[in-house]
């Protein structure tokens, strides 16, 4: 497992980048402090730390990363600010989720999860169907990637 600082400056690399090659992104403030003194990625990369630490909740992320490396944001503003800075920058996480490139058929313990039972989707053209015929639905249940329609749970 890499440590705090090893996942921190990873993390902060990518984000980072991927921020000073979109710098549209960054047009969302509208006040004079146009450039703060926690930056944009600095902001996500804190928020990323949530699977790092596996914690519930992104104040106790906030703690966590403050309390064990706090030399890691020497600018760190208080919880509040960092959360409403946050939010303001979904739209940009959202496409930085979507700038990562992943190859299915490289992953072997890829999970699907649904919490609510799903609209059964057929395949165009080839008549294939992940379950029941009757009713349409599947349970919520994690299914492998790839996994046969016969290997659906059904209702």
């Amino acid at each position: 497992m890499l440590s705090i600082k090893e996942h921190l400056t990873i993390l902060y690399c990518f984000v980072d980048t991927y921020v000073k090659q979109h710098p549209q992104h960054a047009q969302w403030r509208r006040s004079n402090n146009h450039q703060p003194a926690l930056t944009d990625a600095e902001v996500i990369t804190i928020a990323l730390m949530q699977g790092y630490f596996q914690t519930p909740t992104l104040k106790r992320t906030y703690d966590l990363v403050r309390a064990n490396d706090p030399r890691a944001f020497p600018k760190l503003c208080s919880y509040k600010q960092w959360i409403a800075r946050l939010h303001a920058l979904a739209p940009l996480i959202g496409e930085l989720f979507t700038a990562v490139p992943v190859a299915l058929a490289e992953l072997d313990d890829l999970y699907l999860m649904d919490a609510q039972p799903t609209r059964c989707v057929t395949r165009c053209g080839t008549g294939e169907s992940a379950c029941s015929e009757k009713t349409g639905r599947t349970l919520g249940r994690p299914r492998r990637a790839g996994s046969s329609a016969s290997s659906c749970t059904r209702w």
